[in-house]
């Protein structure tokens, strides 16, 4: 390998280099796939179009990230028509269709070369902590897929899709827990102060009104977030209920709770007292 041979590599890992840091450090999982999605097209020779689809409920992939909408219509014609190189989500690491494999996927492949222009296509599971999590789709001008050096480029690229995806998906779920206990602890003080409950009384009237409702915990206490802020006026006993009079969850409800923890109160005084 000559001086000039190393250099030429030099310059193409640090433009790698610089190409994966925006993935890493974006803020969100769409965030993170759209990063994604610019470092494909920014360091895989002759990529045209580009997608990245990950894993839903129930097994199905969703596009969450794509240069144009024809990556999206391709991607739900493989579906429709029961071939292309979405198979690797299930079976396989990679799969690519070009020239030399077209009658594959035939009719998918003739769609896909009319939607974007490609020649050759390539996709690669996206695996972390040995879980598959998406597929990284690569839509290219030319044959360039087919080449060997590129299909490694891609390999790591994918590599580092999968890490920053899982970690950007982690910190969602982390902020959204934090958010729904800050959420569900200030409804429980708002209850607390309304109807002159303890603690406990207070979440178990959340609770009931969640069950009633069919809905989250958290959804349930923004909702009564949102009526305290709605009609505060100048009280907290003043304004809408904060829970929905039904039948299974009425006044009658949070007047057992009250004299439940007087109740409570007056044998802890007598234990005390004692």
């Amino acid at each position: 390998m000559t001086a000039d041979d190393v250099a030429v590599l030099d310059q193409q890992c640090a433009k790698f280099i610089e190409a994966m840091q925006p993935m890493h450090e974006a803020d969100g999982v769409r965030s993170t796939a759209e990063a994604v999605v610019d470092a494909a097209m920014a360091v895989v020779p002759g990529a045209i179009e580009v997608g990245v689809a990950l894993m839903r409920r129930r097994g199905n992939a969703e596009m969450v990230a794509a240069t144009s909408e024809a990556v999206r219509v391709c991607d739900q014609r493989q579906r429709d028509l029961g071939q292309g190189p979405f198979h690797v989500l299930q079976d396989g690491q990679l799969a690519s269709w070009g020239a030399a494999c077209s009658k594959q996927w035939r009719k998918w492949g003739t769609f896909a070369a009319e939607q974007t222009g490609a020649r050759s296509v390539m996709c690669v599971r996206l695996v972390a902590r040995r879980t598959v999590i998406g597929a990284l789709y690569i839509y290219a001008s030319g044959r360039e897929l087919m080449d060997v050096r590129t299909r490694q480029r891609v390999m790591l690229l994918a590599e580092h899709a999968a890490a920053a995806l899982v970690n950007a998906r982690e910190i969602h779920t982390l902020r959204r827990a934090v958010l729904s206990r800050t959420t569900v602890a200030t409804a429980v003080g708002i209850l607390m102060a309304r109807y002159r409950l303890d603690d406990e009384r207070a979440f178990e009237l959340l609770r009931r009104w969640s069950s009633h409702r069919n809905e989250k915990l958290r959804v349930v206490a923004q909702e009564v977030v949102r009526r305290q802020i709605a009609h505060p006026a100048g009280s907290i006993d003043a304004g809408a209920p904060l829970v929905e009079e039904t039948p299974q969850l009425t006044g009658a409800t949070v007047s057992g709770l009250s004299e439940r923890r007087t109740e409570h109160q007056r044998e802890t005084i007598a234990l005390r007292a004692g």
